[in-house]
């Protein structure tokens, strides 16, 4: 499971979100606020040092920076194209991932 720690008025926390949305990958949300000061407390900095937005808990793993974020969430969809194709290859009456849409 992946858990997206966000601020509606980040740009890069944005750019993750719009990853995540373009390549329709399972996520949820933890709002973080900033005004009060949310992203500096304890549980947060213990996931983030840095006490900034986003952070990505990806299998209990924290990411931080979002380019590096967005990096691992181009490798987890090939990861699961690579599976799919895999599988597909071992079943010839399975259909394309491009045709399951």
């Amino acid at each position: 499971m992946i858990t997206l720690y966000t601020h509606i008025m980040s740009p890069c926390a944005q750019k993750v979100r719009i990853v995540l949305a373009e390549k329709d990958l399972p996520w949820t949300a933890h709002p973080i606020d900033l005004p009060n000061k949310e992203n500096l407390q304890s549980w947060y900095l213990a996931l983030n040092p840095l006490g900034v937005v986003p952070t990505l808990v990806h299998n209990d793993q924290p990411v931080i920076e979002s380019s590096v974020i967005i990096c691992l969430l181009l490798w987890i969809i090939k990861r699961i194209v690579l599976l799919h194709e895999k599988f597909r290859s071992a079943d010839p009456n399975s259909k394309k991932l491009s045709e399951l849409d």
